[in-house]
């Protein structure tokens, strides 16, 4: 993203919504610009898939999903309609250090 197109703490700037979205776009070659990283839902819906499989599998042979775990905790799953989803408690872990996440 171009750098003057960034807020907060990381340059400083403050960026107005409308400034965003009528000023939205790439940087050009050579412009001072910040990378931008995003999840890829596309990724995610994959590997909530690849997960259901294994328990599948797993509950199939063992008839015991507890042995699943996701950075050591138990998964849950939860269904609506044909969507699958995971919930996996993990509040007991060290908050994230990421600029997005502290109160600035």
């Amino acid at each position: 993203m171009p750098r003057h197109l960034v807020g907060g703490p990381i340059t400083g700037n403050k960026v107005s919504l409308f400034k965003l979205l009528t000023s939205a776009r790439w940087a050009k070659e050579g412009e001072e610009f910040i990378p931008l990283e995003m999840w890829d839902p596309q990724l995610m819906f994959e590997w909530v898939n690849n997960v259901v499989k294994i328990a599948n599998k797993l509950y199939a042979e063992e008839g015991n999903y507890d042995k699943l775990k996701v950075l050591g905790k138990k998964i849950r799953f939860i269904k609506r309609g044909k969507s699958v989803g995971l919930y996996i408690d993990i509040r007991d872990l060290p908050a994230a250090k990421d600029p997005i996440w502290q109160d600035e």
